[in-house]
Formats: structure tokens, sequence, C-alpha cells
């Protein structure tokens, strides 16, 4: 500002030491808080003036399960598997009478672990060496057992004649269970259409042979 402006106290119409005496209007809003009530208003100190509300937690923990859901070891998932009933695959087979007739020694270990196998401990097992032509041979002379169990490596259409030739010799009700050398879809149908019951390719585990064979003696249907 410039020096002509500037105000002095003349310039003013009434007494600045007035101003000690000045009260506020009775229009002015009153200032909030506890010196804006009346005296007469009396207050329940032992009540908080407003509620806190704690915060919201967060459970970490997951609910328990239920007692009956769990085993005596408390392990629920053993529980579950315990209540199963057991498949058909899994359940002894009845005694009968099997014959294997095979060409390589990995189907002779394979045979000779189901042979110890405890599901087949009514069952007898015959192995001989010489495949599908042994066995052609064999029941040339011989009595059908429950069960054949014959391999051969020959291919597809050798296979199918060799299959009718053993039809030849055995009996009404005998299962027939083959293993093949490949893969072969055309030639599983021939043989299924001739009545036999499985075919089987490498790699051939013993429990898959095993459940093969008590789906086919201990099935109900």
């Amino acid at each position: 500002m410039g020096k002509d402006s500037t105000l002095f106290e003349d310039d003013f119409d009434f007494d600045l030491d007035s101003l000690d005496e000045f009260e506020p209007r009775s229009s002015a809003p009153k200032a909030k808080g506890p010196a804006a009530f009346d005296d007469e208003v009396e207050f329940d100190m032992s009540k908080p003036l407003h509620k806190v509300e704690e915060p919201l937690g967060v459970d970490l923990d997951p609910p328990p399960k239920p007692l009956e859901a769990m085993d005596e070891t408390g392990d629920a998932a053993q529980a579950m598997l315990a209540d199963e009933a057991p498949s058909v695959g899994d359940r002894p087979i009845p005694a009968i009478a099997i014959q294997a007739f095979i060409e390589k020694s990995s189907t002779r270990e394979m045979v000779e672990t189901i042979a110890r196998d405890r599901r087949l401990s009514r069952a007898s097992i015959e192995i001989h060496e010489g495949g599908l032509d042994a066995a052609i041979e064999h029941l040339a002379q011989s009595a059908t057992p429950n069960l054949l169990l014959v391999e051969s490596s020959a291919p597809g259409a050798r296979m199918v004649v060799d299959i009718d030739r053993l039809a030849e010799h055995c009996d009404a009700g005998v299962e027939v269970m083959v293993i093949g050398a490949t893969n072969d879809i055309p030639l599983y149908r021939k043989l299924v259409a001739r009545g036999v019951s499985e075919y089987l390719v490498p790699p051939i585990q013993p429990l898959q042979v095993i459940r093969s064979i008590s789906d086919l003696f201990t099935d109900p249907d």
C-alpha cells in the first residue's frame, strides 16, 4: 500500500477502548460442544458418549470337520475310502483252472506274479511254452480249462486263422484271453466276434490281468 492510504486512529468514529465492552449479538450461532448446552442438562458420565465399534476380524482357521467324517486316526480321506465298497476287479477269484501258453520270458514272469497274488489263491495256474501253436496242440489231447491265456506275436491275419483252429478244440463256455504284439482295433473286433474275451497288448501289468480275470469269473452279470 502507499503512504496516502495509511489509517490512523483519528479516522475511526468510535473509541477503540470500547471494544472491551463489546457484547456478541444474540443472533450469533452458539458454538458446538459441551459449552453450548444449558447448565440444567445432566449427563450420565458412566455411559460413553458414542459407541466405538470393534474392527471386524477375519477368522483364518477353517471350521472343524465333523467327528463322524473321520476315522480313529483323524484322517477323513481314509475314512471315506473305507466306506467305499471294493470293486468287482478286487474280489477273490473262485477255484478255476487256468492254462497259460506264452512266448516271451517277460510274459512268464507276469503270469508267475499273478499266480502268487492272494486273489488267485484258490485258482490253479499252469504255464506252458510255445504260445498259440502249443495251445492248439495241447488242447487237441487234453481237456479244456476254465481260462486260456495265450500269447501270439503273429500278424493279425495269421492270428485270426490260429484262433479259429483253437476254437475247434475248446469246450463251450471256456474264456480265452489273447496277448498280442500290437494295438490293432480291427484285429480286436475280429477276435471278439470269434468269442475271445480279452485282447491285451504290452506293456501289461499283473493287476490289469488279475482284474480282467476277476471281471470274467466274479461279475454276477
